[in-house]
């Protein structure tokens, strides 16, 4: 009863599964049609409003004849590119049913006549009459002319004599006010447009809302309908479980003789000796092999023992989170700032006491560092390494010219904004891009921006120049190397 009774439209059948999807607001489309109307409307009457107050402020101030007919036809030509060309907007116009004859020539004439008749009109007071512009223009007419007749619009002589044009004499005319006043002609019928769609819309906005209180309801009864077909099916298969059962009442079994499961003790015994020895040669072999496979240095005398070189200092790992953290923007990582009597700190007081003793004797100042893999910890040995010697009253310099992944400006709270990378392309000077910390003696220059090519970038004069000048104004300069076995920065920057 509902549904015979509701203003609404269902795609499907009602009562049908795919029915309960939902039913269609008729007004709610009609509604989106309207507002598309409306905005198109809008468009051109803001189009065809600036037309005519620039056509009326140009007249307003004086501007010459053949400045107004310009304009015209600058406007005349932009419409008829907007319209698709002369073919298809003359289909278009003649498409029209309740356009009338002189109507569809006037359309006709202000969309593609009125430019050539108005470049005619400037010809003649120009020229002589067979000039062979004044024919080119006058060619061009008539195949427009020609063009409309064999599309059904008939422009003959008396169409183009009628009404405001009166074309019969092409110097007589004022193209510009008939412009003008075909102009004003449109937004009329425009305004009138918007008068009817708005009046329209408020109808069908209306009507939409009264119709979407019956889709509210519609869409209830549906669930309802959906809630009681759930409870329908899961009566049928109770019925059925039930069925079942009854159907198999009064029959039991019974297991005459129960097999017995049960292991004898000698039998486990085996089964757990074999186990026994079958794991303990599988962890002997995982064992062995992950030995041989091992290619890990595990104490610093492999370490002398591989590379032959001597060892300045052991460093032992740490972790980030059991640094106690003030309210400073340098990173958890920084221990010898954080806890200068810890552990940490102290190997790398011993570090740097060996490394001062080296270079005093060679009078070494530039320091490189680098890693083998990323993740090493090279960036905070370096920076806790700057702060030890910088607290000898030293100054330093951390140059941070891993010029793909810059990490020091993190650990010391700093933004990376200008740096190496800015000095090394002549943007600014080596002054420009040092920063000074709140750590006494210690400087940093970032990496700044990142170049595309940081191997070359290194290779370069400017970075040999660059480390000769820091090298003169400070008495450690530690640099920050990427990992030398992904790139091979490290390995131009070394000597």
């Amino acid at each position: 009863q509902f549904r015979e009774n509701a203003p609404l439209y269902w795609e499907n059948t009602p009562g049908s599964e795919a029915a309960v999807a939902g039913s269609t607001n008729v007004h709610q489309e009609r509604v989106k049609a309207i507002d598309n109307e409306r905005r198109l409307n809008l468009l051109k009457l803001t189009e065809l409003k600036s037309k005519i107050d620039s056509l009326k402020a140009a007249i307003a101030s004086g501007e010459s004849k053949e400045t107004l007919e310009l304009l015209a036809q600058q406007f005349l030509m932009g419409q008829a590119r907007g319209q698709g060309g002369t073919a298809n907007a003359s289909e278009g116009q003649i498409a029209t049913p309740n356009t009338s004859q002189v109507d569809r020539a006037r359309a006709a004439l202000e969309t593609h006549l009125m430019p050539l008749l108005i470049q005619k009109h400037r010809l003649e007071r120009d020229f002589k009459e067979n000039h062979p512009d004044l024919d080119a223009v006058n060619r061009s007419i008539e195949t427009v002319i020609n063009l409309y007749r064999r599309q059904g619009l008939e422009i003959s002589a008396e169409n183009l004599e009628s009404g405001d044009f009166k074309l019969a004499k092409v110097k007589d005319v004022d193209f510009v006010n008939v412009y003008l006043k075909s102009m004003e002609q449109q937004l009329k019928e425009l305004n009138n447009r918007e008068t009817e769609l708005t009046k329209l819309f408020e109808q069908e906005t209306a009507l939409a809302k009264k119709v979407g209180n019956y889709q509210v309801v519609d869409q209830s009864y549906n669930e309802e309908i959906a809630q009681l077909k759930s409870q329908r099916e899961n009566i049928f298969k109770q019925l059925l479980v039930e069925k079942v059962s009854l159907g198999n009442s009064g029959y039991t079994l019974t297991q005459l003789a129960p097999v017995k499961d049960e292991l004898v003790i000698k039998r486990q015994m085996k089964f757990l000796m074999a186990g026994g020895a079958v794991g303990l040669g599988l962890v002997l072999a995982i064992s062995y092999f992950r030995e041989m496979r091992d290619t890990t240095v595990k104490s610093v005398d492999e370490i002398r023992e591989q590379l032959h070189l001597p060892i300045l200092g052991e460093v032992p790992a740490f972790a980030e989170s059991e640094a106690s953290m003030d309210d400073s923007e340098f990173d958890p990582a920084l221990w010898y700032y954080y806890r200068p009597a810890s552990r940490e700190a102290e190997a790398f007081r011993s570090l740097r006491t060996s490394l001062l003793l080296k270079t005093d004797r060679n009078g070494a100042k530039v320091l490189q560092m680098t890693s083998a893999e990323p993740g090493d910890g090279k960036t905070t040995s370096i920076s806790n390494l700057a702060l030890a010697i910088a607290q000898t009253g030293r100054k330093v310099l951390i140059v941070d010219a891993d010029l793909r992944r810059p990490t020091v400006h993190k650990l010391f709270g700093l933004v990376n904004a200008i740096g190496l990378g800015d000095v090394l392309a002549d943007e600014i000077d080596a002054q420009t891009a040092i920063r000074e910390t709140r750590i006494s003696n210690l400087s940093i220059m970032t990496a700044g921006t990142l170049p595309e090519n940081p191997s070359e970038m290194l290779m370069s004069r400017r970075f040999s120049e660059l480390v000769k000048q820091l090298r003169s104004e400070y008495d450690y300069v530690l640099i920050d190397t990427p990992p030398l076995v992904v790139v091979s920065d490290p390995s131009v920057i070394a000597p």
